[in-house]
């Protein structure tokens, strides 16, 4: 059986984790006022996985921005895309 002070103590650490996070909310990215989404927020967004949204980048759907070497969306334009994709 563990000590019962570990896990109050590794309890205590992950409700002050969870309050830091609370009172300094993680920024978003944006340029010029638009939100941009790295790859794990586009495909959540889109509900698809990395290969589709890699497939539809290569066939011109939908523009990546590339920062240093990381790739980047725009939120608006992903919208776009899936209104369109259907139509």
């Amino acid at each position: 059986m563990s000590n019962p002070f570990e896990v109050l103590e590794k309890r205590l650490e992950n409700i002050e984790s969870l309050l830091v996070d609370i009172k300094h909310p993680p920024q978003q990215k944006t340029i010029n006022d638009e939100v941009l989404l790295d790859e794990d927020e586009a495909c959540a967004f889109l509900k698809t996985n990395s290969v589709t949204l890699w497939r539809w980048v290569k066939a011109g759907k939908i523009k990546v921005y590339k920062f240093h070497t990381k790739n980047y969306y725009k939120r608006n334009e992903l919208l776009e895309t899936i209104t369109q994709l259907q139509k």
